[in-house]
């Protein structure tokens, strides 16, 4: 936060990341999302996320899905806490992640250098640190227990005061 490399943006990925399971093939009803195990993992790592939503850093979406699907299932499963109001930007296609990511960069016209990047996926991840160097990449562990407590000790999410546009 001192050398003033602090996110601006998360951009998020759906499937097994904000909720279990794999929308496109479980449908609304196969995935996890809510008050019991597992669902419960998940919906803490929305509630941090919001958090930092109502600390001035925006949350995009970029994911790997059916797009009328994925928004769909975002405001209608019931144990979600973002929805599709939370986010500044979304792409939801079949198309690289890090060219969505750059796409979200330059619609919302911010370097990559002041983004995070949170996958469950392992070789999305790697892909985006290879195209995309400066983009910051979340390492999530295998267990969605840890999911929030990961997020929480980034360093890259630190902010030592918050401004009227941080806000806004």
């Amino acid at each position: 936060a001192v050398t003033g490399r602090s996110i601006r943006l998360v951009v998020l990925d759906l499937d097994n990341t904000l909720w279990k399971g794999v929308i496109g093939e479980d449908g609304e009803v196969g995935v996890a999302v809510g008050d019991d195990y597992p669902g419960n993992l998940f919906q803490s790592f929305q509630k941090a996320l919001k958090l930092l939503s109502q600390r001035g850093v925006a949350l995009a979406l970029c994911s790997k899905n059916d797009e009328s699907l994925a928004l769909t299932a975002i405001d209608r499963l019931p144990g979600m806490v973002l929805r599709s109001e939370d986010f500044a930007a979304h792409r939801i296609n079949w198309e690289p992640k890090w060219r969505n990511v750059s796409a979200i960069c330059q619609e919302l016209s911010l370097g990559p250098e002041y983004v995070l990047f949170v996958d469950d996926n392992p070789v999305e991840r790697e892909q985006m640190r290879y195209q995309l160097p400066e983009v910051k990449v979340l390492e999530l562990p295998e267990d969605p227990a840890c999911y929030t407590e990961t997020l929480l000790a980034s360093p890259w999410i630190e902010c030592l005061t918050l401004t009227p546009e941080d806000e806004r």
